[in-house]
């Protein structure tokens, strides 16, 4: 998937936020204060006025692009700051045609109850992605941008977890930058974790309250991540025994073959099995640090066709110079580097595997 793709799952998959936590959120939930009272309301009753009264949907939708852009940016191993900055202005470049675009998915909610999530798409991902970042002015982009809208609500779905979400209530409130910021306490029950979630808002005339954005999105994002990462870890161990168990790796010591385009590091690696049934393939991640502690990820298969014995194999693999910390990686010095297998999955000559999960489910 190109970074203009991964975009694309975030930008579209927005809406779904904002209608999950602004609406269907509070529908079943108890409300803490009065405005949360009015905005449940509004949605029952497919009140758009009242609804956007209290809800500054534009600048929220705006405030969870930002988020979901940034999150996506610091996470992405591969991308330098250069093209960080570069994929962040191309973010912004899109932004008002999108929030326009998205504002109209969620009035078009309330006012009626149904949005263009309520059928599933079978098309896959990548292709209603594509759609997303075509021009807006033709019926077919239209028609595209609302697959690509479906497809990365499902996305997001997954990202935020909301659907395992409970509300615990607000837990704190405070003045900060003209602001009214109203903590919400969230636990996922899925995941067993705590999050919380910063609510921007200003009073208004009448004394009643807007939610003019979610100040902490990134954040969320992150905090979503890494209870995750450490509910797989849990899940995984033993898994991950096993494995090493059955297919143990050696020490190996990378080489580096530089050329203008592409490179290649080259290695030796040293396997013992011990398996009661035959292995045919092994599959893990070369884990490259650097000695600026730079850790590169390529993935590799190792061909065994072993049940028990020792076996070393040479292993070769491009570096591609496009992606920095590769291009970076073909032109270090080989002795300064430290290199490690991590194997994730091994597959048996009857067709059997043995493979760590990659979602919580």
């Amino acid at each position: 998937m190109t970074k203009r793709q991964k975009q694309g799952i975030l930008i579209g998959a927005v809406v779904f936020l904002i209608i999950a936590i602004l609406g269907g959120f509070w529908y079943y939930k108890r409300t803490p204060t009065y405005t949360f009272s009015q905005i449940k309301t509004a949605v029952e009753k497919h009140d758009w006025d009242t609804f956007s009264k209290h809800v500054d949907t534009k600048s929220v939708i705006g405030s969870l692009y930002d988020g979901a852009i940034d999150a996506s940016a610091a996470k992405d191993e591969n991308m330098d700051n250069a093209t960080k900055a570069m994929v962040q202005g191309f973010a912004k470049m899109l932004k008002p045609a999108i929030v326009e675009a998205l504002n109209g998915e969620v009035e078009t909610w309330i006012k009626t109850g149904k949005s263009s999530f309520d059928s599933n798409s079978d098309e896959t991902n990548d292709k209603s992605i594509q759609g997303l970042t075509q021009g807006a002015s033709s019926n077919k982009g239209r028609s595209n941008k609302e697959e690509s809208a479906n497809a990365a609500a499902n996305n997001l779905k997954d990202m935020t977890d909301f659907e395992n979400i409970e509300f615990k209530g607000v837990t704190s409130t405070r003045d900060e930058g003209g602001f009214k910021v109203i903590t919400l306490g969230l636990h996922d029950n899925k995941l067993d974790a705590d999050y919380e979630l910063d609510l921007n808002m200003r009073q208004l005339d009448d004394g009643t309250w807007q939610v003019v954005s979610v100040a902490n999105f990134k954040d969320y994002l992150e905090a979503v991540e890494k209870a995750e990462a450490a509910k797989l870890a849990e899940l995984n161990k033993p898994i991950q025994d096993e494995i090493n168990k059955e297919v143990q790796i050696g020490e190996i010591q990378p080489n580096i073959y530089s050329g203008r385009a592409m490179s290649q590091l080259k290695f030796e690696v040293p396997i013992t099995v011990e398996s009661e049934k035959m292995i045919r393939y092994a599959d893990g991640m070369v884990v490259v640090t650097a000695p600026d502690n730079t850790i590169t990820k390529i993935p590799v298969t190792l061909s065994l066709n072993l049940d028990t014995g020792n076996k070393t194999l040479v292993v070769q693999k491009w570096l591609d110079h496009s992606v920095s910390r590769e291009r970076n990686l073909a032109f270090a010095d080989s002795n300064k580097l430290l290199a490690k297998i991590e194997l994730t999955k091994i597959t048996y000559t009857d067709g059997k595997t043995l493979e760590l999960l990659t979602k919580v489910k």
